[in-house]
C-alpha cells in the first residue's frame, strides 16, 4: 500500500475521528455556519458549495473521492451530471462505489490520470491537493483532461510549514509562502486567473474550534481529564495558526480557445 494512504487510513480510523464522521463517507473539515450541528453537516455543506460551482450538465471528474460521501451528495444535487471519481485507496473506492452507485470509480493518481485529453467539463478535488505528490503536477494534469472552457473547483489547505499537521501529510514541494505565490500556480498550469475565496475561518479554524468545544464537553462528562483537554487544546491552537496560509475555495477555468 502507498505509505501516505496507509497512514491516512490509520488517521481516519482513529476512534475520535471515526465517531465524528460515523458511516457518512465524509472526511473533511467542512463549511461551518452558526446553525451547523455536526461535522457531517459541515462536510455536507462544503460539498453543496463546491457543487454549486459546477456546470449544470456535463462530465465531471472527482479526484481523491475517499469513501464517497461527497460523491453521493453531489449526485443527489446534480443527478444530470456524468460523474467519474478516482482515489488511490482500493478500500475507499469499494466503499464509495456502494454509496454512490450512479458514479464510475477508478484507482488513479492525481498527476497521472488514465483519461484522454479534453475529456471533462469539470474537475473537482475537495481538500486533497495539498496531499498530492505535487500540486503543480496535479494542476497540469487537470488542465490536460479539461475541455476548453472547463472548470476546476477545489478546496485546498495552503501551508508554509507542515510542522503542525505532520510532514507526512504535505510534501515539501507543496508548501507555499503566501497567497500570492499560491495564486500564481494556476496560470502557470494553464488556467485563467482563479477566483480564490478565503474560507480559513469558516472551514479550518471553525472545525478546530468545534473539536475544542467537544473536548470541553468530554471533560465535563468525565471522558477526558484536564491534562488531555489541555494537550488537545494546544494541538488545535498549533493547527489553527502555525504555518497556515489559508483554506481556500478555488474556481479556475481553462481558456475557451485552447
Amino acid at each position: 500500500m502507498n505509505p501516505f494512504i496507509e497512514r491516512y487510513e490509520q488517521l481516519v480510523a482513529t476512534p475520535e475521528l471515526a465517531k465524528l464522521f460515523r458511516d457518512s463517507g465524509f472526511f473533511n473539515v467542512g463549511l461551518w455556519s452558526p446553525g451547523t450541528g455536526s461535522a457531517i453537516d459541515a462536510a455536507r455543506a462544503l460539498t453543496d458549495r463546491v457543487v454549486g460551482e459546477l456546470p449544470a450538465a456535463g462530465r465531471v471528474l472527482e479526484i481523491a473521492c475517499g469513501a464517497g460521501g461527497p460523491t453521493r451528495r453531489a449526485h443527489e444535487l446534480r443527478p444530470q451530471l456524468e460523474w467519474l471519481a478516482c482515489d488511490l485507496s482500493l478500500p475507499r473506492l469499494v466503499q464509495a462505489s456502494r454509496r454512490a452507485p450512479g458514479a464510475r470509480f477508478f484507482c488513479a493518481e492525481a498527476d497521472r490520470l488514465p483519461f484522454a485529453s479534453r475529456h471533462f467539463d469539470a474537475v473537482v478535488a475537495i481538500e486533497a491537493a495539498f496531499h498530492f505528490p505535487s500540486r503543480a503536477a496535479f494542476l497540469t494534469e487537470a488542465r490536460r483532461v479539461l475541455r476548453p472552457g472547463g472548470v476546476l473547483v477545489l478546496t485546498d489547505l495552503v501551508l508554509s510549514s507542515a510542522a503542525a499537521v505532520g510532514p507526512w501529510m504535505v510534501p515539501e514541494v507543496n508548501l507555499v509562502a503566501d497567497r500570492e505565490r499560491y495564486a500564481a500556480v494556476f496560470p502557470a498550469a494553464g488556467f485563467e486567473a482563479p477566483q480564490i475565496v478565503d474560507w480559513t475561518e469558516v472551514c479550518w479554524r471553525s472545525f478546530l474550534r468545534f473539536l475544542a468545544a467537544r473536548d470541553e464537553r468530554r471533560e465535563e462528562a468525565g471522558e477526558l481529564d484536564a491534562a488531555g483537554r489541555d494537550a488537545a487544546r494546544d494541538r488545535h491552537q498549533a493547527l489553527a495558526t502555525e504555518g497556515v496560509v489559508g483554506y481556500f475555495l478555488v474556481s479556475a477555468r481553462c481558456p475557451a480557445a485552447s
